[in-house]
């Protein structure tokens, strides 16, 4: 056995989901019916407040998913209290650090992908929606956009600083 880092098991995310997606509803892990979906660290580079922003205008515009944030980090007590300002604790769902079955199950259920990091050398989470079968919004700051998203295709691009720009996409 080979252990390799900063890889993607492609076979594992898309057949993972495909049995998930055949087989368990997302209310059986507690995830909501229709979400974005964000996998990522806590961290400021990762632009989570820019996020929760972008989905509180969302929600006031009339979309309907909720959120679901997957990964644990220095800011989270913060996001947290900025998610309750808004008034969003019943529609985003900090899901903590998750692996193997239950991140499949995460990915396997969600509607979108989103990642608006500041800063990011490339972004394997983007890798991993993308074996999931999940179109993508990505932050133009991330290193894989050229590589990985086709706009209008499989996903779009997206400035991190352009609230508005992602509310739209997000509708």
């Amino acid at each position: 056995m080979a252990y390799c880092y900063d890889v993607v098991d492609n076979e594992f995310f898309r057949s993972g989901c495909e049995q998930l997606r055949k087989a368990a509803p997302a209310v059986n892990r507690g995830l909501p019916p229709k979400y974005f979906l964000c996998v990522a660290r806590l961290s400021p580079e990762k632009n989570i407040d820019g996020l929760i922003s972008a989905f509180a205008d969302y929600r006031r515009h009339g979309g309907a998913w909720d959120l679901v944030i997957v990964g644990h980090g220095p800011l989270e007590t913060e996001l947290r209290q900025l998610v309750n300002e808004f008034g969003l604790v019943d529609a985003v769902h900090f899901c903590g650090f998750w692996t193997g079955p239950d991140l499949v199950a995460a990915y396997a259920h969600a509607e979108c992908f989103v990642l608006a990091s500041k800063s990011e050398p490339w972004g394997l989470v983007v890798n991993e929606a993308m074996a999931s079968g999940l179109p993508v919004l990505v932050s133009s700051r991330c290193g894989c956009v050229d590589d990985l998203v086709d706009p209008g295709r499989n996903g779009y691009v997206f400035e991190p600083d352009d609230r508005d720009g992602l509310v739209q996409l997000m509708l």
